[in-house]
C-alpha cells in the first residue's frame, strides 16, 4: 500500500512539471513565433522581416546570431519538454507495468478468492445439508426420547403397582408364615401328644381318638382307656349308636327321620338313610355319582354315532334309575334338550326319584316302575341290599 501511494505521488509531481513545462513552452512559442496584434507581440515572420532589414544595415552576423540564439533557446525548451515527456512516459510505463502486474496478481487473487468462495459455498451447502440431516436425526432422537420417557413413566407406574402387589403378597406371605408357625406349634403339640400316646397300645389309642373325633372330648378317666379291648370299628359303631353322639351330630328328631338329603353341584337329592353308599361318596367327593363315567360314556357315544356332534333331540333311556343321579344330572348339566325315560324296579327308589325330579324343577323325565330284561315273559324275584340299594340283585 505504501508503494502504491509513493508511485501515485511521484506521478502527480511529474505531471505537474510536465504541464508547467508545456505551459512555459507554449508561452515561449507564442512569444517567439506567434504574432499577437492586441499585445503588440511580433511573430516569427515579423521577426525574420526585421532581421532581414537589419541584415542590410548591420550585416548578417548579428542577425544569424540572434536567429541562432532564438533557435537554440527554442531547441533547448523543446529538448527539456521532450525530456520531461520521455521521463513521464517512462514513469507511466513503469507504473503501467506495475499496474499490469498488480492487476494480474489481483486477478489471480480474485480468481483464487472466487474459487475459494465457490468451494466455501459448496462446503456451506454440504454443511447445510448435513445440518438438515442432523436436525432430522435430532428430531427423531427427540421423538424416540419422548417415547422412551413415556415408556419409562408407564414402567414406573407398573413398577409401583407391582411393588404394591408384592407388598400385599409379602404381607400375605407373612400372615401365612405366622399361620404356618402357629400350625407348627400345634403340630409340635400334637407330636408331643403322639409321643405320649405311643406309650399306649393300639386299642387304647383307638379309644382316645374315637372319643376325640366322634364325641369331641377326652375319655372320662384313664381306666376306660387301659381297660379297652375293642378295635376302632367296634368303637365307632358303639359311639355312633350312643345318645351322646346322636345329640352332638344330629337333632334329636333328625336321627329318627327315614330320609336324608344332600346338595352336590347345585343338584338336590333325597335318599333313604339306610342307603349310605352312593350318598356318602357324593358327600366326600363333592361330585355327582359316577360323574366322570357319565361324561366319558356320552363323549364316546357322540363321537362314535354322531361324529362328535350330539343329536338335537331324541330319547335318553336310563335303565336302572335309582334315585335319579344319572337322568337328573344329564338333564341339568349335559343334554338338556333330550327327553328322558328311566326304568326302576324298586318302589322305594321310584318314589325318591320322582321326589328329586320335583325338587330340581324338572318335568320332562318319566320314571317307569318296572324292570327290563332281554328275556320276555320271565318271572323273577329280587333281593334288596338296604345299605346299597343300587346293588340289589335278582334271584334265579
Amino acid at each position: 500500500m505504501i508503494d502504491k501511494i509513493s508511485n501515485t505521488d511521484e506521478q502527480k509531481v511529474n505531471i505537474v512539471e510536465l504541464l508547467e513545462a508545456e505551459k512555459e513552452l507554449q508561452e515561449s512559442v507564442i512569444q517567439e513565433f506567434v504574432a499577437v496584434p492586441e499585445t503588440g507581440s511580433k511573430g516569427l515572420n515579423d521577426k525574420l522581416s526585421i532581421a532581414f532589414k537589419r541584415l542590410f544595415r548591420k550585416g548578417t552576423f548579428y542577425i544569424f546570431e540572434q536567429f541562432a540564439s532564438l533557435v537554440r533557446n527554442f531547441e533547448s525548451k523543446i529538448l527539456n519538454l521532450m525530456g520531461l515527456l520521455i521521463k513521464d512516459i517512462s514513469i507511466l510505463s513503469g507504473y503501467l507495468s506495475k499496474s499490469e502486474q498488480q492487476y494480474q496478481e489481483y486477478r489471480a487473487q480474485f480468481l483464487d478468492f472466487s474459487k475459494r468462495l465457490a468451494e466455501a459455498n459448496t462446503s456451506l451447502e454440504k454443511q447445510e445439508t448435513k445440518m438438515a440431516e442432523l436436525q432430522n436425526i435430532l428430531n427423531k432422537q427427540s421423538e424416540l426420547l419422548a417415547r422412551q420417557q413415556a415408556y419409562m413413566e408407564q414402567q414406573n407406574i407398573k413398577l409401583a403397582e407391582l411393588n404394591m402387589v408384592f407388598d400385599k403378597k409379602i404381607m400375605a406371605q407373612q400372615d401365612c408364615l405366622n399361620d404356618n408357625q402357629k400350625q407348627i406349634w400345634k403340630c409340635n403339640e400334637w407330636l408331643q401328644q403322639l409321643k405320649e400316646d405311643t406309650r399306649l397300645d393300639s386299642k387304647q389309642i383307638a379309644l382316645i381318638y374315637a372319643y376325640r373325633y366322634l364325641l369331641n372330648r377326652e375319655p372320662e378317666n384313664t381306666q376306660i382307656v387301659t381297660n379297652n379291648l375293642k378295635d376302632w370299628r367296634e368303637l365307632r359303631k358303639d359311639i355312633r349308636n350312643s345318645e351322646e353322639y346322636k345329640h352332638i351330630t344330629f337333632r334329636p328328631d333328625y336321627y329318627d327321620m327315614p330320609y336324608h338329603s344332600l346338595v352336590v353341584d347345585g343338584i338336590y337329592y333325597f335318599f333313604n338313610k339306610e342307603d349310605v353308599n352312593i350318598p356318602d361318596r357324593m358327600i366326600k367327593t363333592g361330585k355327582n355319582w359316577a360323574e366322570d363315567d357319565i361324561k366319558n360314556f356320552i363323549r364316546i357315544a357322540d363321537q362314535y354315532y354322531y361324529a362328535s356332534e350330539g343329536p338335537a333331540d331324541g330319547l335318553f333311556l336310563d335303565i336302572g334309575g335309582n334315585i335319579g343321579t344319572t337322568s337328573i344330572y344329564c338333564k341339568k348339566k349335559i343334554k338338556q334338550h333330550l327327553n328322558y325315560i328311566a326304568f326302576e324296579p324298586i318302589a322305594e327308589l321310584v318314589k325318591l326319584f320322582n321326589l328329586n325330579i320335583v325338587c330340581n324343577g324338572l318335568s320332562d323325565i318319566v320314571v317307569e316302575h318296572l324292570a327290563l330284561s332281554n328275556q320276555p315273559n320271565t318271572m323273577l324275584s329280587m333281593t334288596i341290599n338296604y345299605q346299597n340299594w343300587g346293588n340289589s340283585q335278582i334271584l334265579q
